[in-house]
């Protein structure tokens, strides 16, 4: 009976230590859902990469230039280079591209 006792109070002490943590779950997605789910779907080169402001604000930015665009829902892109915004750490969702790289990015268009 003891025993059962230090084992319950031991686990009582555990549980009362455990905290909560805050991060993304990154569901997985088909292509066809991202597809289907993107203002618009390009196809770029990333040509510069700004991470000054990572710790400000926790976001990269990238500059790419359009290669071709495989979905347009109404939105203009205006210029062969546009600039996109992910977050800085993959545990909270982001991507990280390499400079130089041509990438499939199906994007969803957020006014600041």
């Amino acid at each position: 009976m003891k025993s059962i006792f230090v084992a319950c109070l031991s686990m009582s002490l555990v549980l009362l230590t455990l905290r909560s943590v805050s991060g993304c779950t990154c569901m997985p997605v088909t292509l066809h859902g991202s597809y289907k789910s993107s203002d618009f779907v390009l196809v770029g080169r990333v040509i510069y990469k700004d991470a000054t402001q990572n710790y400000r604000n926790g976001n990269t930015y990238y500059d790419v230039e359009v290669l071709r665009v495989l979905k347009q829902d109404g939105i203009e892109i205006g210029t062969p280079v546009t600039r996109i915004t992910t977050r800085s750490a993959d545990s909270l969702c982001g991507v990280y591209l390499e400079v130089g790289q041509v990438y499939i990015l199906n994007v969803m268009y957020m006014v600041d």
